[in-house]
């Protein structure tokens, strides 16, 4: 078993004090499911037994009756003591050290903490050993869009689940046009507002963890909250929980202390906006060549159609339907970008063009920016209509986030994937987008 971070411990230390409570028996089974249905798994934390687990916690120490706990856990006994609720442990604070970005945390240490019941805590700076070395620390990265269904089993399945939440919403379109996939956004948001709801701690869960329910962000015809409510899953079950029903009535959630909060995605209301006295840095190189996939054919045989090599190269994209022979070909393409520095800014050139107009745009309609919801980071960006054809018709979005006193344009968007992440802050209505939609 490798040794806990200090981080690690501060993450399993707020979850449990959050969850677990004083005088409470708890089977080991329990606090491994606790522990992993908010993300704390063996296999990202590297713990080899929940024994081994809880004997490394500074913030709980372990009583019971008769049997120790540890021998509760190795001969298989039912009956567990209770798990204690002591002070969170004071983590050792370096100032003067270089502040790394990992996503969820933000680590400005180098340090592990080893604990045990008898030795207590050891500090010990990682920083002498391995120089040279480069060295990450903190929670292995998570895949936002695979938290939900790891967790969770839509019953009986998941077209009539979804098809059962889409009656039950306000009405709105939740698959795109002619779109192979039915309930496509509406699959897509609840998996963004599961991540966000867990990672903010606003999934409830009733006193023996037997049930939980979350808040959808959804309203009915009559603008009541729609709440999704879980039950936990038979022993052998790969998913942790299971749904159980879609509800509006506060009655219905009678076994939980508190009714369920909707995540919150916007905290300043100044992200709305877009500043256009400001300055926009774009990052060309991941926009052009990274994402050269996501330009319209029709964009791209215009802007590089002199090349023969690069034309036979779009008309087989066009009628080529394997995704896996697609990407081969847009490969290509990115080397020949890379090769080209002529044909290169001939793209740039014609986004440029494109910001600028819709900058022109931006100063006669504030509203025009729509705001999107990134999972992977946890940041909300303004999404910009880009026009590459005609003043009429938007081929892509420019995905931009402000940092200080400018504006970086990071990525570009197909319509279709702006929608997605904007329809997990708010329902489109009378926007760019919703055109996208027939709305």
């Amino acid at each position: 078993m490798r040794e806990l971070t200090i981080n690690e411990m501060n993450r399993i230390n707020t979850v449990l004090m959050n969850t677990l409570k004083v005088g409470h028996s708890y089977l080991p089974q329990e606090v491994e499911t606790t522990l992993k249905f908010e993300g704390i798994t063996k296999k990202n934390y590297g713990f080899g037994s929940v024994e081994e687990f809880i004997r490394n916690l500074p913030c709980f120490t372990v009583e019971s009756t008769g049997n120790s706990f540890f021998n509760a856990i190795f001969n298989g006994k039912q009956t567990v003591g209770p798990i204690l609720r002591k002070k969170p442990i004071e983590l050792p604070f370096v100032t003067k050290t270089k502040s790394v970005t990992i996503s969820p945390v933000e680590i400005t240490e180098r340090k592990t903490m080893t604990c045990s019941a008898s030795t207590g805590c050891e500090i010990k700076n990682m920083d002498n050993e391995n120089t040279g070395k480069k060295k990450i620390w903190g929670f292995k990265e998570e895949k936002p869009m695979e938290v939900f269904y790891d967790s969770v089993k839509l019953f009986p399945n998941k077209t009539v689940f979804l098809e059962k939440l889409a009656k039950e919403v306000a009405d709105e379109p939740w698959n795109f046009p002619d779109g192979k996939s039915k309930y496509h956004i509406l699959e897509n948001y609840l998996k963004v507002v599961f991540y966000k709801l867990r990672k903010e701690g606003k999934i409830v869960y009733s006193k023996d963890y037997q049930r939980a329910a979350f808040n959808t962000g959804l309203v009915n015809d009559r603008f009541q909250d729609v709440y999704i409510c879980l039950e936990k899953s038979k022993p052998g079950y790969t998913r942790e929980y299971v749904t159980t029903g879609i509800t509006t009535d506060g009655d219905s959630l009678r076994f939980l202390d508190k009714k369920p909060e909707r995540a919150l995605f916007i905290k300043d209301y100044k992200d709305l906006y877009y500043d256009t006295d400001l300055n926009l840095d774009v990052s060309w190189d991941h926009i052009v060549i990274d994402h050269v996939e996501r330009f319209p054919l029709d964009f791209l045989r215009r802007k590089l159609g002199e090349s023969i090599d690069v034309s036979k190269i779009l008309d087989e994209i066009a009628v080529e339907d394997k995704p896996s022979v697609i990407n081969a070909l847009f490969n290509r393409l990115r080397r020949f970008l890379k090769e080209n520095p002529f044909y290169y800014q001939e793209i740039v050139a014609s986004v440029q063009n494109a910001i600028e107009v819709a900058k022109s745009r931006i100063k006669n309609d504030y509203k025009i920016p729509v705001a999107g919801y990134y999972p992977r980071f946890d940041t909300v960006s303004l999404n910009i209509p880009l026009c590459l054809s005609s003043t009429n018709k938007t081929n892509l979005a420019l995905v931009v986030e402000r940092r200080g006193n400018r504006y970086i344009g990071h990525t570009i968007f197909t319509p279709i994937m702006a929608y997605s992440s904007a329809r997990v802050i708010s329902k489109q209505e009378n926007s760019w987008l919703s055109v996208l939609m027939g709305c």
